[in-house]
């Protein structure tokens, strides 16, 4: 997935970023939040800046215990080592909210579209 994609999917609605701090992703990894049309913030990616490059993309439910998630197939066995190294559950996003996994680009790319109009169906073919 190429960022341009995912802020089109995502309404261009960014609203904060800054250097992601793991090295798994590269010496380029931005980390990028986008608001959903209400402003609440709802999906966060992890990009390289040269590259524009989406290794991973994190989707919430404003006020709702509902998180999704997406990497990239390439780096999904580097993250989970990496969060193993670092004592953190890659399948939780916070408490006890555990991630929904996607597979497939186009899944999340469309369940971004939904989430950022307010409409939190997940999009699973």
């Amino acid at each position: 997935m190429r960022l341009p994609e995912l802020i089109s999917a995502a309404a261009a609605r960014i609203v904060g970023g800054e250097p992601f701090g793991w090295d798994i992703f590269g010496p380029n990894a931005w980390y990028l939040d986008f608001a959903d049309y209400q402003g609440n913030p709802f999906c966060h990616c992890i990009y390289d800046t040269k590259t524009f490059k989406v290794y991973r993309v994190e989707l919430e439910k404003p006020s709702d215990s509902v998180a999704v998630q997406w990497t990239d197939p390439d780096y999904v066995n580097l993250h989970i080592d990496e969060c193993k190294r670092r004592d953190v559950d890659p399948d939780f996003a916070w408490d006890d909210c555990k991630f929904i996994n996607l597979l497939n680009e186009s899944n999340i790319l469309a369940t971004v579209d939904h989430f950022s109009d307010g409409n939190y169906t997940i999009y699973e073919s």
